[in-house]
């Protein structure tokens, strides 16, 4: 079961003799809530991420098979590389 920021902001403890202080407990899942809410974002950032960096990988693997299958290309890429050097 996944737990939402909605999901904590929501939870509604029962009350009994000696129990927790409210207040802090509230504040205490109002800061949860805030926290996790914080990391779903930056985790879909993240995959994002990732995604872009393995589509540029799959480009790079594309240029290395071209290169190796041409012998030719191979040869004039590496010359224009070094000439910029």
């Amino acid at each position: 079961m996944k737990i939402t920021p909605l999901d904590i902001q929501h939870k509604v403890f029962g009350l009994q003799l000696r129990g927790y202080h409210r207040q802090q407990v509230d504040q205490f899942l109002e800061t949860l809530a805030e926290t996790v809410e914080e990391l779903i974002k930056e985790n879909g950032a993240l995959k994002e991420r990732l995604t872009q960096k393995e589509e540029e990988i799959q480009a790079l693997k594309k240029k290395r098979n071209v290169a190796h299958e041409h012998p030719d290309f191979h040869a004039k890429l590496c010359r224009s590389s070094q000439a910029r050097r």
